[in-house]
C-alpha cells in the first residue's frame, strides 16, 4: 500500500472479495446481463475487488472519492490490468456510458448524507447504465443496527513486519439521521508505531426510502438480498441492505 490510511483500512476490512464477486456473478446471470460484464465500481476503496473482477473476466471502470484510497486503488487497478480509477464519487460519475452494472459496494452510497445528493447519484447511475442494466447497492441497515447496537471491541490484524490495531467508536445524530464511525488505527512495525484516525459518516436511510428514490429516478424491478450468500431475492432481516434495480 502507498499510504497509511489505505494500509490500515485494508488490513482490517480488506477481505471477502471472492464472496462478493461470487454473489455479483450470480446477480449478473440472474439479471441476464451477458458476458463479459462492463461494470462501473463506485467507491472502490483501495481496490480490493480488482483481482476478483479480473478472475471473472469483467471489464472494470472504477472511481473513488477518498484521495488516499484512490491513490492505492491506482496501483491495484494497474496490477489487475484495469485503467486507474479517477478521484470521483457517486454524484460525479459519467453519464451516457453503456455499463451493464453499476456497483456501490461496502457503503459508498451511504456516505451521501443529503437526500438531494442521493437523488443526484441515482440519476447519474441511471444515466450510466444501458437499457436493461442494473444498479447494485450495499448499505447498512440502520433499523437493525440501532435495535441491536453493541459497543465495538478492539480489532487487530497482522501485516508484513507488524500488525494493525483498531478501536472503533460511533457518533449518532438522530436529528440529522447520521451515524459516524470513528476509526483509530495504530500500525506497529519494527518497533515504530504510527497512528491515524478515519471518520466514516453514513446516512441512516431505510429500504422504503431507497425504494422510493429508485423509483423516482426511473429504476424498476427492485430486489433485496439479506447477505452475499443469497442466490435469490430475500426479505431484509439483518445488518445490511443489499439491493439491485433495473434500468428499463
Amino acid at each position: 500500500m502507498t499510504n497509511l490510511a489505505s494500509e490500515c483500512y485494508s488490513a482490517i476490512v480488506g477481505g471477502g472479495a471472492e464472496t462478493i464477486a461470487g454473489f455479483l456473478h450470480w446477480l449478473a446471470r440472474h439479471r441476464e446481463l451477458g458476458s463479459p460484464v462492463r461494470v462501473l465500481d463506485v467507491g472502490c476503496g483501495p481496490g480490493r475487488m480488482f483481482p476478483a473482477f479480473k478472475a471473472l473476466g469483467w471489464k472494470v471502470t472504477a472511481v473513488e472519492p477518498h484521495r488516499d484510497f484512490q491513490e492505492a486503488a491506482v496501483e491495484s487497478a494497474r496490477a489487475a490490468g484495469f485503467a486507474p480509477p479517477q478521484c470521483l464519487g457517486f454524484t460525479e460519475i459519467p453519464i451516457h456510458s453503456p455499463f451493464d452494472l453499476v456497483t456501490g459496494i461496502n457503503d459508498s452510497f451511504a456516505h451521501l448524507l443529503g437526500a438531494e445528493e442521493r437523488t443526484m447519484a441515482l440519476e447519474r447511475a441511471f444515466g450510466a447504465l444501458r437499457r436493461g442494466g442494473v444498479l447494485f447497492l450495499d448499505v447498512p441497515n440502520f433499523s437493525w443496527i440501532l435495535k441491536n447496537y453493541r459497543r465495538p471491541g478492539p480489532l487487530r490484524s497482522p501485516v508484513p513486519g507488524g500488525e494493525v490495531r483498531l478501536q472503533r467508536s460511533h457518533e449518532i445524530d438522530y436529528h440529522a439521521a447520521t451515524f459516524t464511525t470513528v476509526e483509530d488505527y495504530v500500525l506497529s512495525r519494527c518497533g515504530v508505531e504510527r497512528q491515524i484516525q478515519l471518520r466514516h459518516p453514513y446516512a441512516m436511510t431505510t429500504f422504503p426510502e431507497l425504494e422510493h428514490q429508485l423509483s423516482a429516478a426511473g429504476f424498476a424491478q427492485v430486489e433485496t438480498y439479506d447477505s452475499y450468500a443469497a442466490r435469490s431475492p430475500e426479505r431484509l432481516t439483518g445488518s445490511r441492505i443489499l439491493l439491485s434495480a433495473l434500468r428499463p
